[in-house]
């Protein structure tokens, strides 16, 4: 069912309120024309005289060219670091996976390891996989390269993409993003501001927290869960659709 904006055309006589709840329904497909098929997977797992991610002094990991548009870079040991993803030519991978808990400053990009834009190319559809009852930090500038679904399923876990500096986004180009908090109890916090054509799915059952000056043109379609906004511009230009 469309939902009218103040600002938009209007479609039927609703307005839409600071927080959208919205009735729990089947994730429908999102469109996978352009992500590719998982070949290999990156682990963060020690020490870098055995792995292929290199330690840093503060207990988070560097991962370098190893990581492709066909890999996962999988996080399966607990740590109180900061990480990134870095090394030669731009930051790159296939899906980032979350399995051990992550005690630190989030997965960005510290010094003097600029990571600039990380682009995630979603492997088999799927971008970001949390699977750990705890808010994982994201790096403040990631594009994305085809469609994909970012995902949390465990008892309690969050994904947040802070707002610390201008000229930091979520760049879609022309993909949707699928923001799926399985449970009641996922969320995620998006600060930073979602720009491109492409558009937005919220499902799951949890909440998803628009809170950036939004420009996406691609539309926000509602499948599952609580929409939370504060204000208009949350949910992208005003010629994007709304639609449950």
């Amino acid at each position: 069912m469309p939902l009218q904006r103040a600002d938009r055309p209007a479609t039927n006589s609703n307005t839409v309120a600071v927080a959208v709840a919205v009735a729990i329904a089947p994730l429908a497909a999102i469109l996978l024309i352009t992500t590719p098929a998982w070949a290999a997977d990156v682990h963060f797992t020690g020490a870098a005289a055995t792995t292929t991610w290199t330690a840093f002094p503060s207990g988070g990991f560097e991962g370098g060219s190893a990581n492709t548009p066909t890999s996962r870079a999988i996080y399966d040991r607990a740590n109180t670091g900061q990480s990134a993803i870095s090394g030669a030519g731009a930051p790159k991978t296939g899906q980032l996976v979350f399995l051990a808990p992550y005690t630190g400053h989030g997965f960005d990009s510290p010094a003097p390891f600029p990571v600039g834009t990380l682009t995630i190319y979603g492997i088999d559809g799927l971008g970001i996989d949390n699977q750990v009852n705890q808010q994982i930090t994201l790096p403040d500038r990631i594009a994305l390269a085809g469609d994909q679904e970012w995902r949390i399923n465990s008892d309690s876990g969050s994904i947040r993409q802070l707002n610390i500096a201008a000229a930091r986004n979520i760049g879609l180009g022309s993909s949707m993003l699928t923001l799926n908090a399985v449970n009641a109890a996922n969320a995620f916090f998006l600060d930073n501001p979602i720009i491109g054509t492409g558009g937005i799915v919220v499902a799951g059952a949890g909440t998803t927290t628009l809170t950036g000056a939004n420009t996406y043109s691609g539309g926000t379609f509602f499948k599952g869960g609580t929409l939370s906004v504060s204000q208009d511009n949350n949910l992208g230009a005003a010629s994007g659709g709304l639609d449950f």
